[in-house]
């Protein structure tokens, strides 16, 4: 019975394309069927589709017989699980998750995934999974704008002592910091980033002209250009802590800028971002 073998999972070979096409045209069918679309789309579609698709297409095997098929794409850091599809036939026998838990191994620290909210089944899966609301978004496409919502699940431990931007550490200091930079510690004192050439204090003063007092400015220094293809994540992970971006600059004057009642939740969100990692 295929319920008692072991499902095995690998990337796909040339030779899964044929089988494989037929359940990526399924799974996109469905998305549209969901959405009030009457649209479908043939094997041969799904088969020309993935010979260009990006990133790495895992499939899963039971009694030999190919089940399923996920894809999880690298973007500049962050890494999203792009599809994930079981034949409704074999749904039920853990196929799903051991896909799953594949895509999890490429990641190897933080997983994203997309679904639309009319995919009731599929949000069940990653709550059951282990994973989190972000945001709720809204995508531009050709057919209108459709919502989405973003979840994501921690797959390694961390802990409060700074983090990591690249190959650079950053820490986050309390007052007594303040001292040796300022002489004392500003009235309005936030808390001070140690950059790996000196230290920024966050506070009213940290925030410039062009900010309003109500908001303060998380400056990290030369933020690594891999962060602007990642804005939409640390939006999201802002937003999962009730934090509200109000600008980010990745040019010569890096910054985040948040309220000021946020800053703390802002620091602890944005450390857990794959390229903004928190130090062991």
């Amino acid at each position: 019975m295929p319920g008692d073998a072991v499902v095995l999972v690998r990337r796909m070979g040339d030779e899964d394309l044929e089988e494989v096409g037929k359940m990526y045209a399924d799974f996109y069918s469905y998305h549209r069927r969901i959405m009030g679309s009457d649209v479908t789309y043939p094997p041969e579609w799904g088969v020309e589709e993935l010979r260009s698709v990006q990133g790495e297409v895992l499939v899963a095997e039971l009694d030999s017989q190919l089940v399923g098929f996920a894809r999880v794409k690298e973007d500049e850091g962050a890494y999203f699980l792009k599809e994930i599809y079981v034949k409704p036939e074999f749904r039920g026998k853990g196929v799903g998750r051991a896909l799953l838990r594949a895509c999890e191994e490429v990641a190897g620290g933080r997983l994203y995934a997309s679904v639309i909210p009319a995919n009731l089944p599929a949000l069940d899966f990653f709550l059951r999974e282990g994973y989190s609301f972000f945001n709720t978004i809204e995508l531009t496409r050709a057919e209108g704008d459709v919502e989405t919502v973003i979840l994501g699940r921690v797959l390694e431990a961390v802990t409060p002592a700074g983090f990591n931007i690249g190959d650079l550490t950053y820490e986050v200091l309390d007052g007594e910091y303040c001292v040796s930079i300022c002489g004392e510690v500003p009235q309005d004192f936030l808390a001070v980033v140690k950059e790996p050439e000196g230290m920024t204090v966050i506070s009213r003063e940290g925030c410039g002209e062009e900010a309003d007092c109500g908001y303060r400015i998380i400056k990290f220094g030369n933020l690594p250009l891999e962060l602007v293809g990642l804005m939409a994540v640390v939006s999201n992970s802002l937003a999962s802590e009730g934090v509200s971006l109000l600008a980010i600059s990745s040019y010569s004057s890096d910054f985040i800028l948040v309220k000021e009642r946020d800053l703390e939740r802002a620091l602890n969100a944005l450390s857990r971002i794959p390229h903004l990692r928190r130090m062991r």
